[in-house]
């Protein structure tokens, strides 16, 4: 059991690089969390397919956009 086994997170910017990393890393240790990025919905999808996240592309700059994500985030953990 990972030190995060019963952990629900939200990882903003994980469509690359460190957001990536940090996703890779939080499903490793067993949480349960939704993936974002503004850019590219794609690599968000192919980063949540290897970790069995949950694929949101979104702007953390708009407050409808993180208010969506927290709603869904509540509703499926």
């Amino acid at each position: 059991m990972g030190a995060l086994q019963s952990k629900v997170a939200i990882i903003t910017g994980a469509g690359r690089g460190l957001g990536r990393s940090i996703a890779e890393a939080y499903a490793a240790e067993g949480a349960q969390f939704i993936v974002t990025a503004a850019r590219e919905r794609a690599e968000i999808e192919q980063g949540a397919a290897r970790t069995g996240a949950l694929a949101l592309q979104a702007d953390v700059t708009r407050d409808e956009d993180v208010a969506r994500i927290v709603e869904t985030a509540l509703a499926r953990f």
